[in-house]
């Protein structure tokens, strides 16, 4: 601002009343700043410090030259501040400790001056004080600055902007607020593009509750032209987002009943098979209802998929799908005897294996043992596992031979393929030969895991090769040799 002489004395009497707060220092009116407060919390967490109090302004002649002193009203805060500098119109000024004298015998009467002071506080932070001075001279007219340009439509100006300007400002648009003068920002509704406030579009949402147990349909809170309901439907509309909006289905487990998501009751269908149990957990938790299906054994784990799985009842067996009387537990005869070795286990895949009913382990193609199958009432029994993985899909049938072993003499045999040890019965067992049409030699070929026409066929799971002379002479050596060909 700019003061004529008649008003000087006015302002200071004002001035000293209202804003510097003008003091007699031995003769000498000092201006004064009001107190302002940069404050931090030092590392103890004490109160806030007071980093500058005020600085002063004093019109002096010193040896005929005018100058401008400014300086700390408490010099002991020096130690807590760094890099202290000071600016006359924003040009740095050579510092002096905390005083600062600047030559203002050149100064235009009436001329209007800013004073800075800026330094580093004990918290790192950067600080600045600013006191304008008004030079004096005669016949000084007040000036008033303010913001030049017109307003931007849609804006609002910053807090302040238009208070205590030291020189004329240009109005200028800004994302925020910061120190300078002048700035505007967009109202409300409003975003700033490329310098201009610009109308933001309207945001439509779904409105109303989630339906419980329900997800939205793909793309539905999307695009809106809208405030849209939410709505439960059987199926979303097609294609996905498409109108109308804001539609949600029940989540997997539920369906729409009644316009709410109902937790899904699936059960067995079908007739529970004749003499059969349900597998353990098999009617609980089920996706979708399911139909009774008769099985040889329960899924691993109990209850898991597939569901609704029956097994035949204790005293029955599966034949053919249909829960049957199961025969008696083997019984070996009187006076016979089961030869049972515990390494004459055979895998079905093996490609080649020889035993010997003599040998307790395999063979190679030339050895050969004394006889020890003699006479007609012992068996020999050889356990063949069939695992999940055995196949003969596209490959050759599997088969055995059986015929007399190295220094024996030809003899007719029964052979059976059984679930039971040593049991050369006709019931419930594969019979490669029995008594009525017993043979010396047998081969036998089967599919492994699939049906093959005019084939038997074994499933996963654990047989028994028995074999038992029928007519072995007294001491006459009986012994048998059984070759093994797996599927390759």
């Amino acid at each position: 601002m700019l003061y004529t002489p008649k008003r000087l004395l006015l302002l200071a009497a004002l001035t000293s009343a209202l804003f510097l707060g003008f003091q007699n220092c031995g003769g000498v009116n000092v201006a004064r700043l009001p107190s302002e407060l940069n404050t931090c919390v030092d590392p103890s967490g004490s109160s806030p410090t007071s980093i500058l109090d005020s600085i002063s302004v004093d019109n002096k002649s010193i040896l005929n030259a005018y100058v401008i002193e400014i300086r700390f009203s408490d010099r002991q805060l020096l130690s807590s501040i760094k890099e202290f500098n000071w600016l006359f119109d924003d040009k740095p000024q050579p510092p002096k400790s905390s005083i600062f004298n600047h030559d203002i015998s050149g100064l235009v009467a009436c001329s209007s001056h800013k004073i800075t002071a800026q330094w580093i506080d004990s918290c790192n932070q950067p600080r600045q004080l600013v006191k304008n001075y008004i030079h004096p001279g005669d016949n000084c007219q007040e000036i008033v600055f303010s913001c030049q340009g017109s307003v931007p439509p849609d804006a609002n100006l910053c807090p302040q902007d238009d208070k205590d300007l030291t020189k004329d400002t240009d109005r200028t648009l800004k994302d925020t607020c910061s120190a300078a003068k002048c700035e505007y920002t967009c109202a409300t509704g409003y975003t700033n593009i490329s310098g201009v406030c610009t109308q933001i579009p309207a945001t439509f949402v779904c409105q109303g509750n989630i339906p419980d147990h329900s997800v939205i349909c793909p793309d539905d809170d999307r695009n809106l032209t809208t405030n849209t309901n939410r709505t439960l439907v059987s199926s979303c509309s097609v294609p996905a987002g498409s109108v109308p909006k804001c539609e949600y289905i029940c989540e997997v487990g539920y369906h729409n009943d009644g316009n709410a998501c109902v937790a899904d009751v699936f059960e067995c269908q079908g007739a529970i098979p004749a003499n059969s149990v349900l597998c353990p957990g098999d009617d609980v938790g089920l996706p979708s209802n399911a139909n009774r299906t008769l099985v040889s054994a329960c899924s691993a784990p109990l209850g898991s998929i597939p569901k609704c799985e029956y097994t035949c009842a204790t005293g029955y067996i599966n034949v053919a799908g249909v829960c049957t009387t199961a025969p008696p537990p083997f019984v070996l005869p009187a006076g016979f005897q089961c030869l049972d070795t515990p390494l004459h286990t055979i895998m079905a895949s093996e490609q080649y294996a020889r035993i010997s009913s003599t040998s307790t382990s395999l063979l190679d193609r030339t050895e050969y043992f004394a006889t020890r199958l003699k006479g007609n009432s012992m068996i020999w029994t050889v356990k063949i596992i069939v695992a999940a993985g055995d196949s003969t899909l596209a490959k050759a049938l599997a088969f055995f031979e059986v015929g007399q072993g190295y220094g024996s003499g030809p003899t007719p045999r029964i052979v059976t393929l059984s679930k039971n040890k040593c049991d050369t019965s006709a019931t419930n067992n594969i019979v490669i030969s029995d008594a009525a049409r017993p043979s010396n030699s047998s081969t036998f070929e089967f599919s492994l895991n699939e049906t093959r026409s005019g084939v038997r066929g074994l499933t996963t799971g654990v047989y028994y090769l028995n074999i038992q002379n029928v007519d072995c002479g007294v001491g006459q050596g009986c012994d048998v040799l059984l070759d093994w060909h797996g599927a390759y």
